[in-house]
C-alpha cells in the first residue's frame, strides 16, 4: 500500500525526469547503486515505483 517513506528520483534510470519515478530508500541502496539519486525527502501515500513500467523494463530486485 500507500506510506510515508523517503523517495528518490533515479536520474540514472529514468534520464531527466521524462517520465517521473520515484524509489523508496531500499530500493535506492539495493536496485540503484552508483545510480545518481536525487533526493525528493518524505513524502506520505507513496508507493515505489521501482520495477513498473516506468523503468522501461528494469526489474526491481529487492524480491529477488
Amino acid at each position: 500500500g500507500y506510506i510515508r517513506q523517503a523517495l528518490y528520483a533515479c536520474n540514472t534510470c529514468c534520464p531527466g525526469g521524462k517520465e517521473p519515478a520515484g524509489v523508496c530508500l531500499a530500493c535506492s541502496f539495493h536496485c540503484h547503486e552508483g545510480h545518481e539519486l536525487i533526493e525528493l525527502y518524505t513524502k506520505r501515500h507513496f508507493r515505489c515505483d521501482c520495477g513498473n513500467s516506468k523503468f522501461k523494463g528494469k526489474k526491481c530486485t529487492l524480491d529477488i
